[in-house]
């Protein structure tokens, strides 16, 4: 997806990119099946102040329509992090961080992976359970979160993840 300065009408935008081409890499990246599907995720996107029409004048649809990053996507693209990092585990409203124990053994700080899934499926941000798992699988081979004993990739199931090194400066970065 090319992120870059345009020119629209008089003004220059800094952080642009065409809504037609976020459609296209929504698809091309497998987290979207059809087009409509990627015109959806971008409205979720919309909705999470991640994205908006250059003169916030109208929805996302699969065309030309100049959109930029909004301050809140701006930060999310620093590192090149899919864009779902910071909304999923806000302390508000995201994914249940917490200690967990598991035969016995004391792990800090993890969530698991079901409830990561069924996140993202019941904040209507994906259309299928495969689709999320699509993404833990994404964030592992982003080096931003890993399995807590690191003998599983991410799947949908009780399992417990936990943030890397690197994850953990993104999820500073993004509170």
């Amino acid at each position: 997806l090319e992120i870059r300065k345009r020119k629209w009408g008089l003004r220059t935008y800094k952080t642009t990119f065409l809504a037609c081409d976020l459609i296209q890499w929504l698809v091309n990246n497998n987290f979207a099946l059809t087009a409509e599907e990627g015109v959806q995720i971008g409205r979720k996107f919309e909705d999470l102040e991640l994205i908006e029409h250059c003169e916030k004048r109208t929805r996302i649809k699969n065309s030309r329509l100049l959109f930029v990053l909004t301050n809140k996507g701006k930060l999310i693209r620093r590192e090149h992090a899919v864009p779902y990092f910071s909304m999923v585990f806000n302390t508000q409203s995201g994914v249940e961080i917490k200690d967990r124990t598991w035969h016995s053994k004391r792990f800090k700080s993890v969530f698991i992976g079901e409830e990561f899934v069924d996140w993202f499926v019941s904040n209507q941000i994906v259309p299928t359970r495969e689709f999320a798992v699509r993404i833990g699988r994404e964030f592992v081979e982003s080096d931003l979160i890993e399995h807590v004993t690191q003998e599983h990739h991410f799947k949908d199931g009780f399992f417990f993840y936990t943030f890397t090194k690197r994850g953990i400066i993104r999820r500073m970065q993004s509170s």
